[in-house]
């Protein structure tokens, strides 16, 4: 199997080198969304599968900030950008991780896990013990590490002042899945989390650097997100004023798409993806702005690309990109696989390997988030 995907990546790599996402003049400020919807289709899989495969591979063995794979993805975001968006060029904004209260955070979580009732000294008590410690001394170890996000924005023509945020991390890390220990060596390709979120995030660029939208989209690759998501946090906090100037419609995570298996599925389906929001004891008022948003993203997502669906779910805890522009008041949803049904076991392990993607599904999936974005730039639904 393993060969026979190498030779098929191999061969759309090739395939693929020279094209580029193009539309014709007529078809740059759509009228209806059946007309978004072929902008959406148009989008081949051959494409998708040259940005993951160059993310990979420039990304090898890691992509484990400071590491040389981590700066080659980096560029590579950022020359992808610049090919396909010469008149709106990435932006690079540097941050420093503030290392002490990422620190104080594992703690904190670590500190309320025991305090719920867990037995101190139960299977899951000591890897939340090693997993946070190995934390710890991670972070001690890159106190200094300067990140960088990388963002891209296209401005609206009618509405540049609405905005609608959508975001991908490209750093990754992994566990070892018996003592949840964190590792910052050795092999971590992180295919599914989270090239194919960052290869998703390009392809939205891709398309919409080339459509007039109506709304502006903003897309944003972050870095240093495996430690305590710092590449969010900073970015919303240096642009808190801005934001608060803006009418932002919220805030897309898109992480873990390429995963969607029959065989683990709990319900044999597939095509099953979710749209995770806050839940109503966490944060009621907030968990309501998440459903608003998630309900209109994914009835017109299912209206682009009948073959995926993103089902709203509320889902506790789940710290990604969204939670720092959540507690910052605007709405969040995280676009990834089913966890519930089929969560993905090599997440954040070392085999996370692109043979184990399900290609047909991220690629429908991606087309569906495309078509959704630009059909709320010009509200259609």
């Amino acid at each position: 199997m393993k060969i026979v995907f190498l030779l098929f990546a191999f061969s759309q790599f090739a395939f693929a080198s020279d094209k580029e996402y193009s539309i014709k003049d007529y078809e740059k400020t759509p009228k209806t969304l059946s007309q978004v919807t072929r902008l959406a289709i148009k989008y081949q899989r051959s494409m998708l599968v040259d940005n993951l495969q160059n993310i990979l591979f420039n990304g090898r063995p890691s992509r484990f900030i400071g590491s040389e794979g981590h700066s080659k993805v980096r560029t590579l975001i950022v020359d992808t950008i610049n090919k396909s968006s010469p008149k709106n060029p990435a932006k690079i904004e540097n941050f420093k991780i503030k290392t002490e209260e990422v620190q104080q955070s594992y703690r904190q979580d670590l500190d309320k896990y025991l305090a719920s009732g867990a037995s101190a000294s139960s299977e899951e008590a000591v890897g939340m013990r090693l997993f946070t410690e190995s934390m710890l001394h991670l972070l001690a170890l890159n106190k200094d590490f300067e990140g960088q996000n990388i963002v891209w924005e296209k401005k609206g023509f009618l509405q540049p002042e609405e905005v609608l945020i959508i975001g991908a991390h490209y750093d990754t890390i992994a566990q070892d899945p018996k003592t949840l220990t964190v590792s910052s060596s050795g092999a971590m390709p992180g295919a599914d989390h989270n090239a194919s979120g960052v290869a998703a995030a390009l392809a939205i660029v891709e398309v919409a650097s080339k459509v007039n939208i109506a709304k502006t989209i903003r897309v944003i690759f972050f870095d240093a997100e495996e430690l305590g998501q710092s590449g969010s946090k900073a970015y919303v906090e240096a642009h808190r004023d801005e934001l608060s100037n803006l009418k932002v419609a919220g805030f897309l995570s898109l992480l873990m798409l390429g995963h969607d298996t029959t065989h683990d599925d709990k319900q044999n389906k597939s095509g099953n993806m979710r749209a995770y929001t806050r839940t109503t004891s966490e944060n009621e008022k907030g968990a309501v702005l998440d459903q608003r948003l998630a309900s209109q993203f994914t009835q017109t997502a299912k209206k682009i690309r009948s073959s995926v669906s993103f089902q709203p779910g509320q889902r506790a805890y789940l710290f990604s990109s969204q939670t720092a522009f959540q507690r910052a008041g605007f709405p969040g949803v995280v676009l990834t696989h089913d966890w519930e049904n089929d969560f993905n076991s090599n997440h954040h392990t070392k085999q996370d390997f692109a043979e184990t993607l399900n290609f047909a599904t991220f690629h429908s999936a991606t087309q569906a988030i495309i078509g959704a974005a630009l059909a709320w730039s010009f509200d259609m639904r």
